[in-house]
């Protein structure tokens, strides 16, 4: 079904003038397709249109007729209307007409600014026809879709840096991750090293001060005391690289600040 809006008298040659573009668009390799632009907020019910695809961008076309801007003529009610009612009432009736002269044109659909009012088209002129214009039509059908197409590559090589750069943060905060849960232990260890340091060093003060005279009580705490240092010191224990913390979104959240965990698939398996 292909969108035509004229006066009778003029079908014929809007549907010989659509042929002619439909043909000129499949020779030179575009896709013509008529489909059913499902129902929106302002349209009830499904409308059909006419899409060449070029570069695997669509643009919808109609042909429509022209019209011509000519005084109104008030009716009998509308000036019955006028003397009843306000200035303001008075001021509502129109100064022109449009009326349909007889001109087609073919342009995007007008009332869908979804494609943008008439971003191509063309139509009958004082010097020229509708007929003679479709390949300035196809010209300009064309330059849109290179724009499109340029358009749609920067937002994709866009899309690819801010996704490069997202994975750069993820591996920063998981080396940061890694880096303070290492900084955490060699902390741990220290202060361990300290008190087992200490520990020893108190059983050996209470040991010479009392000559060696210790009660059964103090024995027992000391060799307590004396074993949890042994069981503490990494210096006996040894030391050694601990394992990697899992970076899990909720490890990482802490290093990555504002930035969104699930902007992208997460990059560690299983986390």
């Amino acid at each position: 079904m292909v969108p035509i809006h004229v006066s009778r008298p003029l079908v014929d040659r809007a549907l010989r003038i659509m042929h002619g573009l439909l043909t000129a668009a499949e020779q030179r390799g575009y896709d013509v397709e008529a489909r059913m632009r499902p129902a929106s907020r302002a349209r009830d019910e499904p409308v059909a249109e006419l899409v060449i695809t070029v570069k695997g961008h669509t643009f919808p076309l109609e042909i429509c007729e022209r019209t011509s801007k000519q005084p109104h003529e008030p009716t009998p009610r509308e000036l019955r209307d006028a003397e009843r009612q306000s200035t303001w009432m008075r001021s509502r009736i129109p100064k022109y007409d449009h009326v349909l002269d007889g001109r087609l044109m073919i342009d995007a659909p007008g009332h869908d600014s979804s494609y943008g009012h008439r971003q191509y088209d063309c139509s009958d002129g004082a010097r020229w026809t509708l007929e003679s214009r479709l390949g300035h039509l196809l010209a300009a059908i064309e330059t849109r879709a290179d724009e499109a197409e340029e358009k749609r590559i920067k937002a994709e090589r866009a899309e690819e840096s801010r996704k490069q750069r997202w994975y750069e943060v993820i591996d920063q905060a998981h080396q940061k991750l890694i880096h303070d849960h290492r900084l955490k232990a060699l902390e741990q260890q220290l202060n361990d090293r300290r008190i087992a340091c200490a520990i020893r060093s108190l059983s050996t003060a209470v040991r010479e001060h009392t000559d060696g005279a210790l009660s059964e009580a103090t024995v027992e705490w000391l060799h307590w005391a004396e074993a949890h240092a042994d069981s503490i010191d990494p210096v006996r224990n040894g030391v050694a690289l601990p394992p990697n913390p899992q970076p899990t979104r909720q490890n990482l959240e802490p290093y990555i600040g504002s930035r969104g965990t699930y902007d992208y698939p997460w990059p560690f398996e299983s986390q």
